[in-house]
């Protein structure tokens, strides 16, 4: 029997090709499961189909920054259904069990795009709360909403996740700076200053927050300029001045640091606030603008403290310094009400510096050896003068053993409470006393004359409080002679001298 006209040939080898409703296969296919294919019967295009779209979707689920790839897959799902919806309409033959072939598509996709628009309302509402919160600076609050957001919301809407991640890349930046915040300010401010850099920043009071760790820290720095670190005084006042030039609705804010500053002036250590206020006037010098509102506090506590720290100094044994501050204040305040207390000072600190000097020179090289002094002495302008009756205290080098047998009262155990210095040469043979005969205990009857003298000591005589040579002669020491027994019988021997006659020897020198 002859085959009808309208039927297609079948050529050997090729799939029997079914009759299916177009409509269905497109259905079928828009699962991305190959259903459409698998209703037609071709079962290889169907594992073609599945196999490029697992793959596709996959690129999308697990590629962060690669949204611009889900229009790659939206082109091959339309590609996919608009291809089994062509080959359906191919077939020359009408197609039956519409209805059935129908309700298997939609069995295959409806649920694929039921979850695609759940997860893509998913992704858009956490998106949504992030930046939200993102734009409200909670960005804690941010890096866990977006922890919500995986390949399961990227498959329904890559670029909205992208957007989000970029939102949380930012937001980490502000979490971090938070945490430096606590150890370190300025690190933190720099933080902030790469977030408000980042495309996905929203956070609009990120700039106050990089302004309030600013001045956060100038006050900071301030704060320890005050404890005389001027260091921390320069970095404070570079804050404000670069709080000023960037933040200019913060003016006021930077104007309250320095008020606070400035109202801690003077501290309880002058010479901390004379510190900060050379510091200052330096800064004044150099023809600094940002320091007009300090101008005043100069010109108020620094002669205070410029007495008050050279007081400190010259009570912790540093006149140089001392005097520095008390001719600073009379140099530069000479009509302030201090200005005669610092005079008082530069007096002191002068005795003081006169008196370090001199009691260097006092001190011997070696023991029993004539000191420095002898040879170049100076004034200590506080001693006492030397006048009147006396006794006139005194410190003698060069004989300790006249020094010795002076009476308390005659010496200075001080160097600050000496009138004169008196430096004693060596013992020489001195006026004539007597000259006695004496017999040889070896020399029966053979008779030699001793001849006995007074001690001739040459002394040197400075008064204490100028320096000056008072007198350059000689003193002589009296004593008993011709003893009884002598041993040696020398040409010539010194008189035996008693503690009266030492101090008698001296006494018109010391009490004249």
């Amino acid at each position: 029997m002859p085959e009808p006209p309208d039927a297609a040939p079948h050529e050997p080898g090729a799939p029997e090709a079914r009759s299916r409703d177009p409509f269905a296969v497109a259905l079928g296919n828009a699962s991305l499961l190959g259903v459409g294919y698998v209703l037609l019967g071709r079962r290889g295009l169907a594992a073609v189909a599945v196999t490029v779209s697992l793959g596709l979707l996959a690129v999308l689920a697990f590629v962060e920054g690669a949204g611009w790839f889900q229009g790659v897959v939206f082109a091959w799902w339309a590609a996919v259904a608009v291809h089994g919806f062509y080959l359906a309409t191919s077939s020359r033959t009408r197609p039956s069990g519409v209805r059935a072939q129908r309700l298997v598509a939609a069995a295959a996709a409806v649920p694929v795009l039921a979850t695609f628009v759940v997860l893509r309302v998913d992704a858009a509402q956490k998106e949504s709360a992030a930046d939200e919160a993102h734009r409200a600076g909670e960005c804690a609050q941010v890096l866990s909403i977006v922890d919500g957001l995986g390949p399961a919301q990227r498959l329904a809407d890559a670029p909205l996740v992208d957007r989000a991640n970029d939102g949380a890349e930012a937001c980490e930046l502000v979490v971090r700076a938070r945490r430096q915040a606590k150890d370190d300010r300025l690190l933190a401010a720099r933080t902030i200053a790469r977030y408000q850099d980042h495309r996905a920043a929203r956070w609009a009071g990120a700039a106050d927050y990089r302004a309030d760790l600013l001045l956060d820290q100038a006050a900071e720095n301030l704060r320890a300029a005050l404890t005389g670190d001027v260091d921390a005084l320069g970095a404070g006042f570079d804050l404000l001045r670069k709080i000023r030039g960037e933040f200019r609705d913060r003016t006021s804010d930077a104007d309250g640091v320095l008020a606070d500053f400035l109202g801690g002036l003077p501290v309880e250590d002058p010479c901390v606030t004379l510190k900060v206020t050379d510091w200052i006037g330096r800064q004044q010098a150099r023809g600094s603008t940002d320091l007009r509102r300090a101008e005043g506090i100069v010109d108020e506590v620094a002669p205070a403290a410029l007495v008050g720290c050279a007081d400190r100094l010259l009570a912790a044994n540093n006149p140089s310094e001392a005097l520095k501050g008390y001719q600073r204040l009379v140099t530069d305040y000479p009509e302030h009400t201090l200005a005669a207390r610092a005079e008082k000072g530069i007096t002191a600190a002068t005795y003081a510096i006169q008196l370090r000097d001199v009691r260097t020179l006092l001190t011997p090289p070696y023991g029993g050896e004539l000191p420095p002094y002898c040879t170049t002495p100076k004034p200590y302008g506080g001693a006492k003068p030397y006048r009147g009756r006396g006794p006139h205290r005194t410190m003698l080098f060069g004989q300790d053993h006249h020094r010795d047998n002076l009476p308390a009262p005659w010496r200075a155990t001080d160097d600050a409470a000496a009138v004169l210095v008196i430096c004693a040469g060596a013992e020489q043979l001195g006026d004539v006393v007597e000259t006695c005969t004496y017999e040889p205990v070896d020399m029966p009857g053979g008779y030699r004359s001793v001849t006995f003298h007074k001690y001739k000591v040459p002394v040197r005589v400075y008064e204490v409080r100028t320096g000056r040579l008072v007198a350059n002669t000689t003193v002589q020491i009296g004593g008993t002679s011709c003893p009884y027994f002598l041993y040696g019988l020398p040409a010539d021997e010194y008189v035996s001298p008693t503690t009266a006659d030492i101090r008698a020897a001296y006494q018109g020198l010391i009490t004249p």
